[in-house]
């Protein structure tokens, strides 16, 4: 099936990676660096080894990683989650087309994963259609009416001010236009990583 032959062929590109030019300067390894303070848990939506490697760097070991690294759509060292989402308009015959229809997808809650989580910081994703099964009850509950805990940090990265547009165009769907309250139920920032 081409499909199979397509993910297969991805994910031998992928190991072709070479992850010694690593950027140590970028605002992607410092953020890691900040948070390595704290009761960290990273969600990899990535398929690569690049997060591993910066973790590595610090001295973080094995064990620490498989703790701290949950890979949202796995890893090319074993198997990738590759696909839409259930809502796509699909024929029924494409099923398989589906995330959700991949052996090692885990269907993460975001909101029930990291329930006494006071930062949330969204580097290099768009927040876009093919993920928002992960998104949409997280941030659906930080913009909801009865939200009280205002101490809540969110930090969204974005690549120049058509980047940040994105993000809002996303946050719009994924709140139900509710973006303000999501604002004003937590402590919301935006940075511009191409500054």
């Amino acid at each position: 099936m081409e499909f199979d032959a397509l993910k297969i062929a991805l994910i031998e590109h992928l190991k072709t990676l070479n992850y010694s030019f690593l950027d140590k300067k970028s605002k992607a390894y410092n953020l890691v660096k900040e948070v390595l303070n704290s009761e960290f848990v990273i969600l990899d939506f990535n398929y690569t080894k690049s997060t591993e490697k910066i973790l590595k760097d610090f001295g973080l070991t094995d064990d620490v990683i498989e703790k701290r690294l949950i890979k949202i759509h796995g890893s090319v060292d074993t198997d990738i989650v590759f696909g839409v989402e259930d809502h796509a308009d699909i024929l029924s015959e494409h099923t398989f087309l589906k995330k959700s229809s991949n052996i090692i997808f885990k269907g993460i809650n975001i909101y029930r994963q990291l329930p006494s989580l006071s930062n949330l910081f969204i580097f290099g994703h768009s927040l876009g259609e093919t993920d928002h099964t992960y998104f949409r009850s997280f941030f659906n509950s930080f913009a909801s009416e009865g939200y009280e805990d205002g101490d809540k940090q969110i930090t969204l990265y974005h690549y120049d001010e058509t980047g940040k547009n994105q993000l809002f165009q996303q946050l719009n769907v994924l709140t139900n236009n509710k973006v303000t309250l999501l604002r004003q139920n937590s402590q919301f920032d935006l940075i511009d990583t191409s500054v």
